[in-house]
C-alpha cells in the first residue's frame, strides 16, 4: 500500500507538472480547492472505505494548517518538497487499521482541547428510609441501579404482612404486583425410624390476575415413594398480608410437615422518595494538551539530496519519509497499547474484565478431552462473547474490533471453527447463520501489545468525540521546522497529535495466561 501511495503522489505531480513549474507554484496546491481535492482523491485511491473518513479529515486539518502558518513557501527547496510529500506520508500512517478505524480522528484547530465526558451517577434510598446507595458508572453491567427485590419468609398456615416483616411505612411504600414470586418451600421429613430429613424445593411461582396462588409440586421422599405438595395461597397487595397453605397428597411411610416459603418481591414508592432512584450528571471532562509527541532532526544536507538522485537516482526525501512515517506508526502503535494497558482498572469498575488460563483446559478429563493445541484455543471463545454481551449491556453498542498482540492475533486467526469467511468481510472474525451474519468483529493487530491481552473496543460515528471510546487528536499531522546556521541546514520534523482513551465503558479486556505453551 505504502508503494501505491507514493505512485499516486508522483503520478498526480507528473500529470500537473505544468502547475507547478516553479517552487513557489506549490500554494496553488492548497488555495485551489479543486486542485486540493482532485490531489486528495488521488492519494486515497485504493485505501479501505472504513479507513478513507478519518484520513481525508486529517488531511484537510494538514491544509487548513499549512495555508494558516503559510509554511507552503519555506525557506529552502527541500521544505518546500516536505510540504508536498508530507500528504503521501500521512496518507501511509492513517490508513492503518489501527489508527483510522480503531480511533475517532478527530483534527483542531486549538492545541488545547476539552473533551467532554458526562457522566451519569444514580442515588437509590431504601425502602425504609434510612440508607441510600449511589452507583457513578451507569449505565453498568455489574448491578441494577433500583430498589432491588427484597425477601421475606412466610410460615404456611399463617397471615404474614410484609410491611412489618420489612420494617417499612406502608403510607410510604406499596407492594409491586409484578414481582412477586414465591421462591422455595422448606419441608420437614419424618420417617418411620423415626428420623427427620429437611427437603428445601426450589419452585418460581407467581400469583394469578386474582392474587392467588395454586400450584403443585412433586418431590421423592425417604422411602423412594413420589409424594405431590399442594401449595394455595393468597397476597393481599392492599394491606400487605400474605397466606400461604400446604398439603401433602402422598402414600409414603413417612409425614410430611411445611415449615417455611420464601417470596421475593419489590416494593413502590408512594408518596414519598423510599424506594426511588434519583439520577444526575456531571461532566468529569478531560481537559488535555497536544504536546509534540514525534521529534525527528534529519541530518541531512541539500548538496547529498541532489548527488543521490543524480548518480543513484534515489530519492532521498522519499527514503526518509518513508522512514520517518513508520517510526511514527510504532510509536502511535506504542501509544494505543500503552493507554488502553493503562484503562484496564476502569474496564474492571464496568465488569468488562476476564481472565482466562488455558492451562486450565489442557488436562485430559472426563468433561473434555483435547486432541490438539487448538482445542486448547478454542477455550476463548466463550470468554470473549460473554465480554460482548457486556460491553453492549455497558454502552448500548456491540464492539467492532479485536486488538490483539502479536501471539493472541495469532490464536484468534488460528480458530477455524470461529473464524468465519464472511462475504466483503476478509479478514473479519465472528459468527455467520445461512441468512445472516452478526457480531461481527474485525482483529487489529498490534506489535506493541502484550502477547496474552486481546481488547475489545467500540467505534463512535464520526465527530462524536463525547461517545469515542479511544480518539487520535490531531493538532499539527505533520510539520518541518528549518534553521540554518553558518550555511547549514537543520530540518525538524514533528507532529502534534495524541491518541487517548475517553470512555472505558466501550472497552473490554481478556488476559489470555500461559499463551506460551501453545504459541
Amino acid at each position: 500500500m505504502s508503494t501505491t501511495i507514493f505512485e499516486n503522489y508522483e503520478s498526480f505531480i507528473n500529470e500537473n507538472k505544468e502547475d507547478f513549474s516553479s517552487p513557489t507554484d506549490i500554494v496553488k496546491l492548497f488555495n485551489s480547492d479543486s486542485m486540493f481535492h482532485a490531489y486528495l482523491e488521488s492519494l486515497v485511491d485504493g485505501i479501505d472505505s472504513d479507513s478513507r473518513p478519518g484520513v481525508m479529515n486529517m488531511l484537510n486539518r494538514q491544509r487548513e494548517m499549512i495555508l494558516t502558518e503559510g509554511a507552503n513557501v519555506s525557506a529552502g527547496n527541500f521544505a518546500k518538497g516536505w510540504v508536498v510529500s508530507s500528504f503521501p506520508v500521512l496518507v501511509d500512517i492513517y490508513q492503518e487499521a489501527l489508527i483510522s478505524q480503531l480511533c475517532n480522528i478527530y483534527p483542531t484547530n486549538s492545541p488545547q482541547i476539552t473533551i467532554p465526558k458526562m457522566r451519569l451517577h444514580a442515588v437509590t434510598k431504601s425502602y425504609d428510609g434510612l440508607s441510600e446507595t449511589r452507583a457513578d458508572n451507569v449505565p453498568t453491567a455489574t448491578s441494577l441501579i433500583r430498589a432491588n427485590e427484597v425477601t421475606v419468609n412466610v410460615t404456611p398456615g399463617t397471615s404474614t404482612n410484609v410491611f412489618t416483616v420489612l420494617g417499612v411505612d406502608p403510607d410510604t411504600v406499596r407492594m409491586n404486583r409484578r414481582y412477586t414470586l414465591l421462591t422455595s418451600l422448606t419441608v420437614t421429613e419424618t420417617t418411620s425410624a423415626p428420623a427427620t430429613i429437611e427437603h428445601v424445593l426450589d419452585v418460581s411461582f407467581r400469583p394469578d390476575n386474582r392474587n392467588q396462588i395454586s400450584r403443585d409440586i412433586v418431590f421423592t421422599a425417604d422411602d423412594g415413594e413420589e409424594v405431590v405438595v399442594k401449595i394455595n395461597g393468597n397476597v393481599n397487595y392492599s394491606d400487605g398480608t400474605i397466606i400461604i397453605n400446604v398439603i401433602f397428597d402422598e402414600s409414603s411411610t413417612s409425614s410430611f410437615t411445611a415449615d417455611l416459603t420464601t417470596f421475593t418481591l419489590r416494593l413502590l414508592a408512594k408518596g414519598s422518595m423510599n424506594g426511588r432512584t434519583k439520577v444526575f450528571m456531571s461532566n468529569d471532562a478531560l481537559d488535555v494538551t497536544i504536546d509534540p509527541n514525534n521529534d525527528f532532526y534529519i541530518e541531512l544536507d541539500q548538496e547529498e539530496i541532489q548527488d543521490f538522485q543524480s548518480i543513484y537516482k534515489i530519492d532521498l526525501l522519499q527514503t526518509i519519509s518513508s522512514g520517518i512515517k513508520r517510526q511514527i506508526l510504532l510509536n502511535k502503535d506504542y501509544d494505543i497499547s500503552y493507554f488502553l494497558k493503562a484503562s484496564e482498572g476502569e474496564i474492571n469498575t464496568f465488569g468488562a474484565k476476564r481472565t482466562v488460563d488455558l492451562d486450565a483446559y489442557a488436562a485430559t478429563g472426563s468433561s473434555f478431552r483435547p486432541a490438539t493445541a487448538v482445542d486448547v484455543l478454542k477455550s476463548v471463545i466463550p470468554y470473549i462473547s460473554e465480554l460482548v454481551g457486556v460491553i453492549h449491556k455497558n454502552y448500548g453498542m456491540y464492539p467492532k474490533y479485536l486488538v490483539a498482540g502479536l501471539k493472541t492475533a495469532a490464536l484468534l486467526r488460528t480458530l477455524q471453527d470461529f473464524v468465519v469467511s464472511l462475504p466483503t468481510r476478509e479478514g473479519g472474525i465472528g459468527f455467520s447463520g445461512q441468512k445472516a451474519e452478526f457480531t461481527k468483529l474485525k482483529i487489529l493487530e498490534s506489535v506493541s501489545m502484550d502477547n496474552n491481552k486481546i481488547y475489545l473496543s467500540t467505534k463512535a460515528a464520526p465527530n462524536s468525540l463525547e461517545y469515542a471510546s479511544i480518539v487520535d487528536l490531531v493538532y499539527q499531522p505533520l510539520y518541518i521546522i528549518k534553521e540554518t546556521t553558518n550555511g547549514q541546514s537543520r530540518n525538524f520534523v514533528k507532529s502534534r497529535t495524541m491518541a487517548e482513551v475517553v470512555r472505558a465503558d466501550g472497552l473490554g479486556c481478556l488476559q489470555v495466561d500461559n499463551i506460551d505453551n501453545y504459541i
